[in-house]
């Protein structure tokens, strides 16, 4: 117990010493671009409610906004620091590329070395903060996302109420920031019915699967009719979106619907990896939990923001609907989730293929791979991207080709 304490204790500690130097780049970043703003993209959208908080006024009561609203405290916190110039943008910038950096080095410790892991956050941070140089909400709850999802899998595995709680607040913190923090609750939905169904105390009868499985389907019937209804089928009669909102509306729903059919295939009773065997009350009461105080996390957010009950219900509808139809409306003619589809393509095939191929026991297979891997990120790369982005990811992939090489699957 000692030495395992003390072997997580020294992982932990070489976290510092990486996250150290990137944050010291995070600040001379900043500091080359303090009177730098990107104009064409979210700029004003993101530091003018911070000013007008300033002012007196309330994002999505007083003027028009779309998030959640607590995004904008923060920066106007900043504010007070460094004035109302783009370097606040900058500043927030950096501190939410720090927060993804610590919570992803913390998140692997346990699975890849320091150097390798680090590596993998700068090329996230080319693709991410480096293409989109704005503090946009989402990228502070997408990284609250990660820790919900984290604290989840804690629960599968103790099945410790607090670990349940503490997912659910950090979902609910989360949404504050921005809207698909609203999925974190049907994500552990679909969680703990896979871990029932896969690894119950007593085998669940065919009724009660399909009880289970009925209530995932009705779930994102459920949801696909509200975000169908409210921010595409609304829109749907103009043509020039009708393409851009088909498209963008299989990406948003097809995983969760992938997740639901999966449900119908898995098998009754699979060997368990880690953690005891689930019963219907324990995924109950979790689920029960998570959604209580996801829900008073929000409530409680949006009471501290915009006051009274009835204020906080016309922020929630301009969040949840309004905002989603009028940008629905107006962005998609710009075709703009077809155009990005490779971007995000070369993102997702050099960031997980290492952990997908690091399995592999054939070193010589696994490096073909790899390789393979690597050829068609560049091509795809220096075929849709521009030329900095170019080399800096070819750059990053050499330096994983020459860290797997240097740890071979021996060294596991």
């Amino acid at each position: 117990m000692v030495e395992t304490r003390a072997r997580h204790l020294s992982r932990a500690l070489a976290i510092l010493p990486w996250f150290a130097l990137f944050v010291c780049f995070l600040i001379a970043y900043a500091w080359i671009r303090r009177d730098w703003m990107w104009i064409v993209g979210d700029d004003s959208n993101l530091m003018m409610p911070a000013v007008n908080i300033g002012r007196g006024l309330v994002p999505n009561i007083d003027f028009a906004n779309g998030y959640p609203g607590i995004t904008f405290y923060v920066q106007r916190a900043i504010m007070l620091v460094v004035g109302e110039l783009p370097i606040s943008e900058h500043v927030y910038t950096a501190m939410q590329a720090a927060f993804f950096a610590l919570v992803a080095a913390w998140v692997l410790r346990h699975h890849f070395p320091a150097a390798l892991t680090w590596i993998l956050i700068f090329f996230v941070w080319t693709v991410t903060h480096r293409l989109n140089p704005t503090p946009n909400p989402g990228s502070v709850m997408e990284v609250l996302g990660i820790l919900s999802l984290y604290w989840m899998d804690r629960f599968a595995s103790h099945q410790r109420a607090t670990d349940a709680f503490v997912a659910g607040g950090l979902a609910g913190l989360a949404f504050l920031f921005k809207q698909p923090g609203i999925f974190l609750p049907f994500a552990f939905l679909i969680f703990t019915s896979y871990a029932y169904l896969s690894w119950p105390d007593t085998p669940p009868s065919a009724r009660l699967r399909a009880v289970i499985v009925g209530f995932n389907v009705a779930a994102l019937a459920a949801f696909g009719w509200f975000y169908l209804r409210i921010s595409v089928f609304d829109v749907i009669a103009d043509p020039s979106t009708s393409q851009a909102l088909v498209f963008s509306t299989a990406r948003f729903l097809g995983p969760w619907a992938a997740a639901v059919v999966g449900l119908l295939v898995i098998p009754r009773r699979v060997p368990s990896l880690a953690g005891p065997s689930w019963s219907l009350g324990l995924a109950l009461r979790a689920n029960l939990l998570v959604a209580a105080v996801f829900v008073s996390v929000a409530a409680v957010g949006f009471g501290v923001i915009y006051g009274s009950p009835g204020r906080s219900l016309a922020a929630l509808h301009m969040v949840l609907f309004d905002s989603p139809e009028l940008i629905n409306s107006v962005q998609s003619k710009v075709m703009q989730p077809l155009l990005l589809w490779p971007t995000v393509a070369i993102a997702v095939l050099v960031i997980l293929s290492p952990f997908a191929i690091a399995a592999l026991r054939n070193w010589p297979m696994r490096l073909a791979i790899y390789g393979a891997a690597c050829a068609g990120c560049g091509y795809t790369a220096l075929t849709y991207s521009d030329l900095q982005f170019t080399i800096v990811g070819t750059l990053l992939v050499v330096l994983l080709v020459a860290i797997f090489w240097l740890r071979r699957p021996t060294d596991r």
